[in-house]
């Protein structure tokens, strides 16, 4: 029996166990010693780290009970960069550390998720599902997955929810196409097919005797108006269309366009990741009032895909539609013999 009478030296002699993986020796160290605490320190986190590599979950236990604490501040997150080098090299023995760790909320799993994802490893992101971290703690996950051009993790992504419209993917459309690979775009345009199958059902269960804007506007299905569902179908040129006929109950406004949904995706969001803008920018639509289509087109840099639309053209004929309709109509009189 080895009684400690100072903490130093129960650190190091546990520290030395935990280097010959000695895990019964570090249990019986506990038993012996219950007023020597783990607070944090160099010594205690060569334990705990090595503990949790090894799967020793009721060491990591006991040595939270005794004050050890992962730290965390604006330098350095300790949890989650253990589950990360836990998920990188020691996913066969720490998967029952890592479920420990995230599900008491210990660590934070964001950081080894978006590494798994970078890398496409499947096999490992279904480990740390079942271990418990959900796989879109944010949705960093799904773009470094795109901009990769893992298709496989993209589908597995997208069946758990992943937001196709995030802004990280819409920059790497418009900012940094050169740098994508074909497996990203054709990874991305699968994903995109499925969803347009999904919504085009949602679509036409709710359009039938939609002809005006307002109609297109209420809500339908999970906080979503009918007319984000219309572009998450491909179906936005309807929209163009009631907005253009005489059924209209007012244009297109920047609200419509940009007003997020309870998921947090809006038209114009879609509408940029499917690379189908220019419907938005059709002339027509704002003729009437040109501010509006300035705005509409500043906002683009909120989502990312600044750039994407040359306005020029819009504008130019816009002037020539209101000069048009500015202009008097002439009058012909037909005069007898």
């Amino acid at each position: 029996m080895t009684v400690y009478g100072n903490t130093y030296d129960f650190w190091h002699d546990i520290g030395r166990m935990s280097r010959q993986t000695d895990w019964i020796g570090i249990r019986r160290a506990f038993q012996e010693n219950p007023s020597c605490e783990t607070a944090p320190h160099m010594f205690t986190d060569e334990v705990f780290d090595r503990a949790a590599a090894g799967g020793q979950v009721d060491i990591l236990q006991e040595m939270i009970k005794r004050r050890y604490k992962l730290y965390k501040d604006e330098d350095i997150d300790r949890g989650s960069e253990l589950v990360a080098r836990l998920a990188q090299y020691h996913a066969d023995t720490a998967m029952p550390a890592i479920a420990f760790l995230v599900r008491g909320g210990h660590a934070d799993p964001d950081s080894a998720l978006c590494k798994i994802a970078a890398v496409g490893n499947l096999d490992l992101m279904r480990k740390m599902e079942d271990a418990g971290c959900h796989p879109l703690n944010g949705n960093t996950s799904f773009f470094l997955s795109f901009f990769n051009g893992h298709a496989g993790m993209m589908e597995y992504l997208y069946d758990r929810g992943a937001n196709l419209y995030h802004s990280g993917v819409i920059a790497g459309i418009y900012k940094r196409r050169g740098e994508l690979s074909d497996q990203s775009l054709a990874g991305y345009e699968n994903v995109l097919d499925r969803e347009t199958q999904k919504y085009t059902a949602l679509y036409e269960k709710h359009v039938l005797y939609t002809d005006t804007l307002d109609g297109y506007r209420r809500t339908v299905q999970g906080g979503e108006t009918l007319m984000q569902v219309a572009a998450r179908a491909g179906y936005f040129s309807h929209v163009v269309e009631v907005a253009l006929g005489n059924g209209s109950s007012g244009g297109v406004t920047v609200d419509d366009l940009y007003a997020p949904s309870e998921g947090g995706v809006c038209v114009m969001s879609v509408l940029a990741a499917r690379q189908e803008l220019s419907s938005v920018f059709d002339p027509r639509l704002w003729a009437k009032d040109p501010a509006d289509l300035q705005e509409a087109f500043n906002k683009l840099e909120t989502i990312n895909a600044a750039g994407a639309v040359d306005i020029t053209p819009v504008l130019s004929e816009i002037t020539r539609l209101r000069l048009q309709e500015q202009k008097p109509k002439r009058k012909f009189v037909l005069k007898g013999p």
